[in-house]
């Protein structure tokens, strides 16, 4: 549901940084860092995402490219097909990039990034 994932990444957006002193307390942070932290949120709230379309371009070399534009494709037509109503505010990107991306951006740090706690 859309709604659970905006309140989601308002807690992350609102929580997450003031938890950096504690995760430095702990050992898990050299530095506290929830100021920069809140910067780099601030400047992607703030910013357009910028015009992507020759990205395709990558789709022959990039598996995780192209799984995300054909991602994005069914998305879209779904999108439309449920919220095409003139009274809709939400925008398809912008839902697109904070579920799916934002889902997906996660879970490739996990995947890429050693977890401190282990």
């Amino acid at each position: 549901n859309s709604l659970v994932t905006v309140y989601y990444n308002f807690i992350g957006y609102s929580v997450f940084p003031t938890l950096m002193p504690t995760f430095q307390s702990l050992g898990l942070l050299s530095v506290d860092c929830s100021s920069s932290m809140k910067y780099v949120f601030d400047c992607g709230i703030a910013s357009t995402p910028p015009e992507h379309a020759k990205v395709v371009e990558l789709m022959q070399q990039s598996r995780l490219v192209k799984f995300i534009i054909l991602c994005r494709t069914v998305f879209m037509k779904k999108f439309k097909k449920h919220f095409s109503s003139k009274d809709n505010k939400i925008d398809g990107e912008a839902l697109f990039i904070g579920t799916v991306l934002h889902s997906l951006d996660h879970t490739l740090a996990n995947i890429n990034l050693e977890d401190p706690l282990w």
